[in-house]
């Protein structure tokens, strides 16, 4: 069980007691609706990043392609754009194995597998060449390091993404300098999640560009290009953006201003500003972005409603309601022409406008755009799938924040009712309900139902995680305050002082997250009426407060007027 399958809690309820106006910690937020991207790496093109446009791919080919998403459950949304980058792939190959030498037989066996749509009939006449021309490598090297690029690229085609990179490595041992094999090394290892790697092998990959092209080639920009998405991934926003400001000046000199790359690289360096807090600049790339596309593209084609949607992004993080809304609509109306009014794209597109009015707390404007992404998503998925779960999460929190607690057990009861159904009832998914559902009962002031809900997470998370994770903490904190609001001091203490002992192993004594769990252990010991120990609570948290965060912050100032009242209380 992966920690990428948590992070799914919608809510929670408060680890914090008597004033300390902030949480232990926070449990990771519900998991949002997939963001469209338009600079996702697709695998196995030629050099320069394009593939052939001649000999449209076969039904059979676009057939055995739509099936290999589904198998891999790839976001319906997102399946009409990889569909097409698959494409791209095949055709690239089928041009590769036309190229072989004359009388290459296996290789033209493979070919007339690849485009008749057999994958697997075309990996096993590749793999019989790969061992074929391994025996002789004193003379056949570079067959043999076609052979597996080709293998990598088939892995890749059926989003085998370890295969794929073990075959790419192996073309790398065989022909060390080809950019190619080093670039599609590159973007399989970002796509497992090794952007270090990633880094590596595309800086390999543009030295040898540079000393073959020079600077203004095809080659060189992709890898500007996925070196800027790299550092992207990595978190290095001001490296990333020197990249695709690279990236960008090449491509301005190859294609000109009206060219799709040219928007890609307007939108990334948007994105990067954004993150950089330089929201002018990003605004400014967004446009450049918007207006390019346009006029490739036209108005109504679903690269512009990702244009109009960034735009409202970048308006909305400059507190802009308005224009934000604004652009969230435009991008609305693009996807509603492209793909009618049931599509999951159509849903992501109500979901950000219910976002955005959650900005400015208009629950009633937030609980309707969730309302038609949950209608969306039915009619796309069924009911029983995991994008409906988030659906009914989101509007459990929205009629939380409004309230109305007993709706948004409703809607928490509904999401837990299908991650039984889809995961069982071990999986950190069916936790994540539990919690959901726990804190409802504890807004509701149902104390021993939330403790059984609290109960059932921890069961589950403690054994996926351990002890020191995150989400374990913040549960038994939440056990801490319930049974505390129950009046069960003993049990409250028990759990408080379990936060406490995870903080210091963690942190050490001086941390702020300690000191939050000793004033907690103060406000029960006071409770309890051991004021002694309560003071000795209060002072430990006052101290490091005092030295973490200095004498006037809002949290010393809070434990030390509880200090004083226990002090005063004293006989």
């Amino acid at each position: 069980m992966s920690k990428k399958d948590w992070g799914l809690f919608p809510t929670f309820a408060p680890t914090t007691i008597y004033g300390v106006v902030f949480f232990a910690f926070f449990l990771l937020a519900g998991c949002r609706t997939p963001l469209s991207r338009t600079d996702s790496p697709h695998l196995g093109a030629s050099a320069g990043g394009d593939a052939s446009a001649e000999n449209e791919i076969s039904k059979e080919v676009r057939f055995r392609l739509s099936e290999i998403l589904e198998e891999k459950d790839v976001f319906i949304g997102r399946r009409d754009e990889k569909l097409q980058e698959l494409s791209e792939s095949v055709r690239a190959m089928a041009d590769r194995l036309e190229k072989r030498l004359p009388g290459d037989k296996l290789a033209a066996k493979a070919r007339a597998d690849l485009v008749a749509g057999d994958l697997e009939g075309a990996e096993k006449h590749l793999r019989a060449s790969l061992k074929k021309n391994e025996k002789n490598l004193s003379e056949t090297r570079f067959s043999a390091a076609a052979d597996a690029f080709d293998l990598g690229s088939l892995k890749a085609l059926r989003l085998e993404y370890k295969e794929a990179r073990d075959y790419f490595l192996r073309a790398v041992e065989l022909e060390a300098e080809n950019s190619d094999t080093l670039y599609q090394l590159g973007l399989v290892s970002d796509l497992l999640g090794g952007s270090t790697k990633a880094v590596e092998y595309y800086n390999k990959a543009l030295e040898i560009d540079l000393a073959e092209f020079g600077e203004t080639h095809a080659n060189v920009s992709r890898s500007y290009h996925h070196l800027g998405l790299a550092w992207d991934r990595l978190g290095d926003m001001k490296k990333a953006a020197g990249y695709y400001d690279k990236a960008l000046e090449v491509d301005l000199v190859i294609f000109g201003k009206e060219h799709a790359k040219i928007a890609v690289s307007y939108d990334n360096l948007g994105r990067a500003w954004n993150a950089l807090g330089e929201k002018d600049k990003a605004l400014g790339y967004y446009n450049k972005a918007l207006q390019s596309d346009l006029a490739v593209f036209g108005e109504k084609h679903p690269t512009i409603a990702t244009r109009y949607d960034n735009l409202g992004g970048a308006w909305r993080k400059r507190g802009n309601l308005k224009k934000a809304v604004e652009y969230y609509e435009k991008a609305l109306g693009v996807d509603l022409a492209v793909y009618g009014e049931k599509h999951p794209k159509v849903a992501i597109r109500y979901n950000t406008l219910g976002l955005a009015w959650s900005t400015v707390g208009d629950m009633e404007q937030v609980i309707r755009y969730y309302e038609k992404a949950l209608e969306v998503d039915l009619v796309a998925y069924g009911e029983n799938s995991p994008e409906i779960v988030i659906r009914y999460n989101d509007l459990g929190g929205a009629w939380r924040k409004r309230r109305d607690l007993k709706r948004a057990m409703g809607y928490y009861e509904k999401a837990l009712a299908v991650n039984l159904a889809l995961f069982g009832e071990g999986h950190l998914k069916t936790a994540s309900s539990y919690n959901a559902l726990g804190a409802a009962w504890y807004a509701l002031g149902d104390m021993k139902q939330a403790i059984k809900f609290y109960d059932k997470t921890l069961k589950i998370i403690s054994g996926a995680f351990g002890e020191n994770h995150p989400n374990v903490i913040a549960t038994y904190s939440n056990l801490g305050a319930a049974w505390n609001a129950l009046g069960d001091l003993e049990q409250a203490i028990r759990y408080y002082t379990r936060v406490q002992e995870i903080f210091v192993s963690i942190f050490g004594e001086k941390h702020p997250n300690v000191a939050i769990s000793y004033n907690n252990l103060g406000e029960v010991w006071r409770k309890s009426g051991n004021l002694k120990k309560a003071a000795e609570a209060y002072q430990k948290a006052l101290t490091i407060f005092q030295s973490a965060l200095g004498p006037n912050h809002p949290n010393t100032k809070t434990v030390e007027t509880n200090l004083k009242k226990v002090r005063s209380q004293t006989p």
